[in-house]
């Protein structure tokens, strides 16, 4: 279950687009204080930064998982 943001969480709801990853819901202000709702990020390039971060994780100590999201290590 997703915390709610009073309690600190960050809630957000992530789909994909054709090649967009798209997170919306997300409700918080930009550096000049308006109201942040919707980001997008070329698929590619994210899948790419998820991968980057995870191998980032198990070089770190995480515990490596033997299938990730459609990736096997």
């Amino acid at each position: 279950m997703p915390s709610a943001p009073e309690a600190g969480g960050v809630v957000v709801r992530v789909r994909l687009q054709g090649e967009t990853v798209v997170w919306t819901d997300l409700m918080y202000p930009d550096l000049r204080g308006r109201l942040v709702d919707e980001v997008r990020f070329d698929l590619g390039q994210y899948l790419g930064e998820i991968a980057r971060a995870y191998q980032e994780w198990v070089a770190a100590g995480g515990e490596a998982s033997s299938h990730i999201g459609g990736w096997t290590s």
